[in-house]
C-alpha cells in the first residue's frame, strides 16, 4: 500500500512560517509611507560545533531576506572563514524585512533565530550545529498529550490530537539509521484516519503495521510534533491501545467536559491511571487523567465511556454488514484459510496518513453531516414521510462510510 505525504518545499519552510507570522505583525505596525531602503545592515557571527566545542571552517552559510507576508524570501549565500566566522553586508534595515541566517551541517539545516535590522542595523548571528548519531536510546518522552477534539454522534466520529513532546539528551542530533528512520510514532491500531500537523517538518514518512516513522532529524534539546486521529465508535464506548515507543515520563489525557453535552469518563489497563480532575487551559475546561513511568514497549489501553451513542439506525448498518461478511467468511474459511496466512492478511492493517489531496474529502463529509442534521430537523418537523427520510439517511450514512474508506486507502469495493 502507498503512503503519500504532502512534502515540504526545500527552502526551509520552518523558516517561511516563522518569517510569516512575524511579518504579519510587522504589516499591522507599517503606515501608509513607502519605507525607502535603506542598504546598510550588517550580520555577522560564527558556526560552531557545539559537540566538538570547535568553530566549523568553511562551510557554506545563506543569509535570507523574507519581503513578505506569504513567506517567499530572497537567499544570498557565503562561505565561513577558518574559523567559522561570516559575515553579511549591505543589507536593507528598512521596517517590513526580516532575516534568518542558515547552514547545512552532515545534512543537518541549522538556523538562528529572526533578525530584525529595522531596530540595529548591525546585528550577530549564532548558528549552533551537531554531530549526528543513530543511537536512539537518547530519546525520550517528558510529555504526551492525547486531546479529544471534538465528537460527532450523527456519524459516530471522536476526533483527538496526538502531541508528542520529545527530548533528546547528549549533544549529538539523531538521524536515521540503517533502519531508515529517526522518530517512531506508534499510533492506536483502531484509528481511521491520521493526519500531521502544521508545525513539524515530517521530512520522509512511511507506515509499517501500527508505527509511523519518520527521517525528521531530532535535535538536542526538546522538539515537539502533533498527529490529528479520527476514530469511528458505534456504541457509547471506545477502546484505545496507545503503545509507548520510547521512555515516557508522563502521559496526559485530556477530554472537554461539556463536548457535546455527554459525561465521559476514562478508565485504562497497563499502568495506573490517575484522576487530575478538572482543569481550565484557553478559557475551557478539561477533565484530566495521567500516567506515569511508561517504558519503551508498553502499551496503554484506555477506555472513553459515556460517548453520545450515535443513532440506532446507523449502529445497525455498521453491525449488518459486519455479521454477514462473518457469516460468510465462516462458510469459505475451509477454501481460503491457507491465502489469508500465505498473504499476510491475518496481520493487522497499515494505517494510512491522510495525503494534502485528502481536503476535498474532509470538505465533502462536513458538507455530508450538514445534509444529515438538516435532515433529521425536517423529520423532527414532520416535512418529510418516513420512507423519504429513511431512504436519505441511508444514502448520506453509505457516502461518510465510502469517504471513511478512501481516508484508509480501502476504496469503495471493501
Amino acid at each position: 500500500m502507498n503512503v503519500h505525504i504532502a512534502r515540504q518545499s526545500r527552502s526551509t519552510p520552518h523558516l517561511r512560517t516563522i518569517a510569516a507570522l512575524l511579518l504579519s505583525l510587522l504589516a499591522l505596525a507599517a503606515t501608509g509611507v513607502p519605507a525607502v531602503a535603506q542598504d546598510n545592515g550588517v550580520i555577522t557571527g560564527t558556526v560552531r560545533n557545539e559537540t566538538t566545542g570547535e568553530p566549523v571552517p568553511d562551510i557554506e552559510v545563506t543569509i535570507s531576506k523574507f519581503a513578505d507576508q506569504s513567506g517567499t524570501s530572497e537567499d544570498t549565500t557565503t562561505t565561513a572563514g577558518d574559523d567559522g566566522s561570516f559575515r553579511f553586508d549591505g543589507l536593507d534595515t528598512s521596517a517590513g524585512f526580516a532575516y534568518a541566517v542558515s547552514a547545512r551541517f552532515m545534512g543537518v539545516l541549522y538556523a538562528s533565530s529572526m533578525i530584525l535590522l529595522s531596530n540595529a542595523a548591525e546585528q550577530q548571528a549564532a548558528i549552533v550545529v551537531y554531530e549526528t548519531t543513530t543511537d536512539q536510546s537518547t530519546v525520550s518522552i517528558p510529555t504526551r498529550g492525547l486531546i479529544v477534539s471534538a465528537i460527532d454522534r450523527e456519524t459516530g466520529l471522536l476526533s483527538m490530537t496526538d502531541a508528542y513532546t520529545f527530548e533528546v539528551a547528549g549533544d549529538s542530533t539523531v538521524v536515521d539509521g540503517s533502519d531508515g528512520y529517526s522518530v517512531r510514532f506508534p499510533v492506536p491500531e483502531t484509528v481511521d484516519e491520521i493526519t500531521p500537523r502544521a508545525g513539524f517538518n515530517f521530512g520522509t514518512a512511511r507506515v509499517e503495521e501500527t508505527n509511523v516513522l519518520v527521517t525528521t532529524p531530532l535535535k538536542p534539546g526538546q522538539t515537539t510534533a502533533s498527529l490529528d486521529y479520527v476514530f469511528e465508535y458505534t456504541g457509547s464506548n471506545l477502546e484505545l491501545p496507545i503503545a509507548a515507543a520510547y521512555p515516557t515520563r508522563t502521559i496526559q489525557i485530556l477530554v472537554p467536559i461539556t463536548l457535546d453535552e455527554a459525561d465521559i469518563s476514562v478508565e485504562a489497563e497497563g499502568a495506573p491511571l490517575v484522576d487530575g480532575g478538572v482543569i481550565p487551559i484557553n478559557d475551557r475546561d478539561y477533565h484530566l487523567w495521567s500516567a506515569s513511568g511508561l517504558e519503551p514497549g508498553t502499551t496503554l489501553t484506555l477506555t472513553f465511556s459515556g460517548l453520545p451513542r450515535p443513532p440506532i439506525s446507523n449502529q445497525l448498518s455498521t453491525i449488518e454488514p459486519a455479521i454477514l461478511a462473518g457469516l460468510a467468511l465462516l462458510a469459505a474459511s475451509a477454501i481460503t484459510g491457507w491465502v489469508v496466512v500465505s498473504r499476510g492478511l491475518h496481520k493487522a492493517r497499515p494505517i494510512v496518513i491522510a495525503p494534502a489531496a485528502a481536503t476535498p474529502l474532509d470538505e465533502r463529509r462536513e458538507q455530508l453531516s450538514f445534509e444529515l442534521r438538516r435532515l433529521e430537523a425536517t423529520w423532527q418537523a414532520g416535512e418529510i414521510d418516513a420512507e423519504s427520510y429513511t431512504t436519505s439517511r441511508r444514502a448520506i450514512l453509505e457516502d461518510l462510510r465510502r469517504i471513511s474508506r478512501q481516508y484508509r486507502g480501502l476504496g469503495d469495493d471493501e
